[in-house]
């Protein structure tokens, strides 16, 4: 063969809005709600329009310390050499809709504040590009007792999920760094 590998164009609804998008490191996550091209560093996840908030939710799952976490434990280089997801690993995290969880009313209820504090917080940074970060700061802060409800963390687990977090993983930030990964 000649060519031995031949891509093709991939569908034009993974760049149609709404949509997640993430970066291989799961570092940078977001959802738009415009067309993005984007390049293949990044992957990402459409949903039809109807589906906009439960989208709004799974950014806020990825960008939460619990999703770290379960990346850290079951990413089979994301934690030990290199900084970078498969795709399969994005998907291995749990995401149940909210009629799959034991209390589904409240689990719409905690969709709901969320898709709430992600549009207060984008109303709020683009009024003040300035103080961006620190409006998407204060908007993790809020969200993230949220997650460990809708995903039935109790208080011992979320002292394992936080310790993980804030000890394990910088650690291997720096290591790669100083391996220019």
């Amino acid at each position: 063969d000649q060519f031995p590998e031949l891509r093709r164009l991939p569908s034009k609804k993974i760049f149609t809005p709404p949509l997640v998008i993430a970066n291989h490191g799961f570092t940078r996550i977001g959802i738009a709600d415009f067309a993005v091209v984007f390049r293949s560093t990044y992957q990402s996840i459409h949903g039809p329009p109807e589906d906009r908030d439960l989208l709004m939710f799974l950014t806020a799952v990825w960008t939460s310390r619990l999703a770290h976490y379960f990346m850290f434990h079951t990413s089979s280089v994301w934690a030990t050499y290199r900084g970078h997801l498969l795709e399969a690993e994005m998907m291995r995290m749990p995401f149940a809709l909210p009629e799959a969880t034991d209390d589904p009313k409240g689990a719409r209820t905690i969709i709901k504040e969320i898709t709430g504090i992600l549009a207060d917080a984008k109303g709020r940074a683009e009024d003040s590009p300035t103080t961006r970060e620190r409006i998407v700061a204060e908007a993790k802060q809020q969200i993230q007792p949220l997650v460990f409800k809708y995903y039935d963390v109790d208080s011992q687990e979320q002292v394992l999920v936080n310790d993980t977090v804030e000890l394990l993983y910088p650690s291997r930030i720096a290591q790669m760094a100083a391996r220019g990964s």
